[in-house]
């Protein structure tokens, strides 16, 4: 119920912002990668679940979800945008670490979330602060590889299949999310020329 409802309100947004020429780019791509995450997040959720990863991983991801549509809901009603955008960027990349290592770590091609970070900041931010999250981001996933060289076995048994599955599940998911964002992209830079 709170998951259509903040699909709702962002979707009339979308909407209202597509028509504004004043509104930037940036900030549109951002409501729209937003609304593709929580699609994201569902389907990966249940993926997980349906083909059998570890109850932590389902746990881990669905959490995730919960936590963006409290955090939208959150932010949608105390009218702190500037403040929301930034919280949201700082906790991508504080979160995006746990849900690689989660999701089956170096084992499994969950490195592409890293590649959904990078896209998220190259696309929705400009200028210095772009290069910031960018360094950020580059920063966070070499040290993420490197803890996870040290680290021994993940802290719940995985089989290989479940490796192999999950890394599937969040390849392509994450590979829809990054298409999904292009193409708005394209659309918007045409309708910018059309104008």
């Amino acid at each position: 119920m709170e998951i259509d409802y903040i699909m709702k309100v962002t979707e009339i947004n979308l909407v209202k912002q597509a028509e504004d020429r004043n509104f930037p780019i940036e900030s549109k791509l951002l409501q729209y990668y937003i609304l593709c995450e929580l699609i994201w997040g569902a389907f990966v959720t249940i993926a997980y679940y349906l083909v059998g990863m570890p109850i932590q991983t389902v746990a881990v991801y669905g959490g995730a979800l919960a936590s963006l549509v409290v955090f939208l809901i959150i932010g949608y009603f105390i009218h702190q945008e500037k403040l929301f955008i930034q919280v949201y960027f700082i906790a991508f990349l504080l979160a995006n670490p746990i849900l690689w290592y989660y999701a089956g770590g170096g084992r499994s091609s969950a490195s592409i979330l890293f590649v959904g970070e990078l896209v998220l900041f190259v696309m929705c931010l400009r200028g210095k602060q772009q290069k910031l999250y960018i360094i950020l981001s580059l920063i966070s996933t070499s040290m993420t590889q490197r803890v996870a060289g040290m680290l021994s076995e993940p802290v719940f048994p995985m089989t290989n299949e479940q490796y192999q599955k999950g890394g599937s599940v969040l390849g392509i998911a994450t590979s829809l999310l990054i298409v999904a964002l292009l193409l708005r992209q394209k659309r918007e830079y045409a309708q910018e020329r059309d104008a």
